[in-house]
């Protein structure tokens, strides 16, 4: 303890305990944010795989069906 300090005062004695409690939070806070930024980032890539697997499947059929009509027509 500090000398000049009253050791009957809550606040005195707890401030400490205070700024390590309200930096561990902050600093809990701040790792939760950056987690979630990075598993936000990793859904969205996969979801971009996905939809562009998907339109190059869309182009895929676009494809067969327009040469399929082209071979109707010609026959």
């Amino acid at each position: 303890m500090q000398p000049g300090v009253d050791t009957n005062c809550f606040w005195a004695t707890t401030r400490n305990a205070h700024l390590w409690l309200g930096s561990i939070i902050a600093l809990m806070w701040m790792i939760i944010l950056i987690a979630a930024m990075f598993r936000a980032e990793s859904l969205f890539s996969h979801d971009k795989s996905l939809m562009d697997d998907a339109w190059r499947r869309r182009r895929r059929l676009q494809l067969k069906n327009t040469l399929f009509a082209k071979k109707k027509n010609e026959a």
